[in-house]
């Protein structure tokens, strides 16, 4: 057949074919609309999981939960909340997700006495537990033995020194420094990490090294006391003993009746008050009050107001405190004297 032109069936409209896979348009729609509809829905609550709120099945209502912030000493402990097994941790620890309320906290660790702590948490708030303090369960430690009755504690607690035979004795717990012979000396005292030597006619301040020299300094390192003894004064408070505590701004101070801290702002507040005197009372890792007694050492935590005591018969004189939790003592046991170390924590 002679060809003429188009063929015109080819331009017809195709036959709807069969579904092989593809979406279509109300498919597409359906599924968009269920997405919009999913993210209208969980949006919300994703935020306010977010934001602490979290389903109550004991209540069966939505609240919103708090965070505990626990820190403290030692840093590896097991902690248990409100009665649930013990986890170990390592502090600082964050608790979220914490229902409103009051829980109880028990803390333990190896060494040391347990403590229970009561928290009360608020919705939507950080409750803070920053006073964790456990104390070992044996905490002497004897440093030196067969001190004679005139050793001098330096300040820092570091070091012991006397006069012996025209000359300085300093120990540490690791060393024995006897200084050369030093005319006309009588007797020694302590000025910070310095030996004041007092002579016949003549007053030295200078160190004992450890080869043995004495080296004059006439430099003296002496705490600054005048803002301590202007605060006082307007305080009203009279003092025989002041310790500067900066973690709390202001200084601790005892005298025959009592400790008081006194604070950099002027204001004074009474932390405990005694029918007799101690032998000296300290602050120690910053919240925890020591009372020195000839017997023994009581520990009261300034913010949880946990106590402790622990016995040590013949306690004389302490020295400030080497370290954060820890104390040095002059302890007699007869013609006995030791120097004792007391590490709390």
């Amino acid at each position: 057949m002679q060809y003429t032109g188009w063929d015109t069936r080819s331009l017809a409209r195709p036959k709807k074919l069969p579904y092989a896979g593809g979406m279509t348009l109300q498919l597409r729609r359906a599924l968009a609309l269920f997405f919009i509809c999913l993210f209208v829905l969980v949006a919300p609550a994703a935020l306010a999981y977010g934001r602490g709120y979290r389903f109550n099945f004991s209540t069966g209502k939505i609240q919103q939960t708090g965070v505990i912030l626990l820190h403290g000493l030692p840093k590896n402990v097991f902690v248990s909340t409100d009665s649930q097994p013990y986890r170990g941790t390592t502090l600082p620890k964050t608790y979220r997700s914490v229902d409103p309320g009051t829980h109880t906290l028990h803390v333990q660790a190896t060494g040391y006495t347990p403590q229970e702590y009561s928290v009360h948490v608020q919705p939507g708030t950080t409750s803070y537990l920053m006073n964790v303090q456990l104390l070992r369960n044996a905490p002497f430690t004897t440093l030196r033995t067969a001190l004679p009755s005139t050793a001098q504690f330096a300040p820092p607690g570091n070091a012991v020194a006397w006069v012996a035979e025209q000359r300085v004795v300093m120990v540490t717990p690791d060393t024995r420094v006897v200084s050369k012979e030093i005319p006309k000396l009588q007797t020694l005292a302590w000025v910070d990490q310095a030996l004041e030597v007092f002579g016949e006619k003549s007053v030295y301040l200078g160190q004992v090294n450890h080869a043995g020299v004495f080296t004059p300094n006439a430099k003296r390192n002496l705490p600054d006391t005048k803002k301590l003894t202007a605060l006082a004064q307007s305080a009203g408070l009279t003092y025989t003993f002041g310790q500067r505590v900066d973690a709390l701004g202001g200084w601790f101070v005892t005298n025959g009746e009592g400790g008081w801290f006194v604070h950099d702002n002027g204001l004074s507040e009474i932390v405990t008050r005694w029918s007799a005197p101690p032998v000296a009372a300290r602050i120690i890792g910053n919240s925890v009050l020591a009372i020195i007694r000839p017997d023994s050492i009581t520990l009261r935590n300034l913010v949880t107001n946990h106590s402790q005591s622990f016995a040590l018969k013949g306690i004389r004189k302490v020295a400030d405190n080497p370290g954060e939790g820890s104390l040095d003592l002059l302890v007699t046991d007869g013609d006995l004297r030791s120097w004792v170390r007391a590490e709390f924590f």
